[in-house]
């Protein structure tokens, strides 16, 4: 497995791979995915509960459909008694997210319709050419290329 001690990836750079995936719509629900898939690899690294602690506070701040808080509320649910330290750092992640889709509800439309009054579009949008699940597979893949090479290095140094 990727996650473990012995794997020689620093516990940093595990974080900052991380943060950089889930910091964009796809990577989000790839990285609530990949949390799920490998939950007691990453609170089985060293400080891992901690990691876990700073990834959900780190999702929860990207969270922004019901679908995502959904997801991430199960994944806490199914996981809560093996969390650990992490309890509160979950459940302060879960009021994040509804804190911020209500935000969302009671905002979101005034300041799309006011976007586009203030900005209009100068250029008629290209045509779409990537399927809708062309970027999800692309940020999996860039993921899974980094943490592969992230792990190539380490053990050739």
């Amino acid at each position: 497995m990727l996650i473990t001690s012995e794997a020689g990836i620093r516990l940093q750079d595990f974080s900052a791979v991380t943060s950089s995936v889930y910091s964009n719509h796809y990577g989000l629900n790839f990285t609530i995915n990949f949390i799920r898939q490998n939950f007691m690899e990453i609170i089985g690294f060293n400080g891992g509960v901690d990691l876990l602690a700073t990834i959900l506070t780190g999702i929860a701040e990207h969270v922004s459909t019901r679908d995502q808080a959904e997801e991430l509320r199960n994944f806490i649910e199914e996981n809560q008694a093996n969390l650990g330290t992490a309890v509160g750092a979950s459940q302060q992640a879960l009021g994040t997210v509804e804190a911020n889709l209500a935000w969302l509800d009671q905002n979101g439309e005034e300041i799309s319709n006011w976007l586009s009054v203030s900005l209009p579009s100068t250029t008629p949008a290209p045509p779409l050419t990537t399927p809708h699940d062309g970027a999800g597979s692309f940020s999996a893949s860039v993921f899974a290329i980094t943490v592969s090479l992230i792990l190539t290095c380490v053990r050739f140094v």
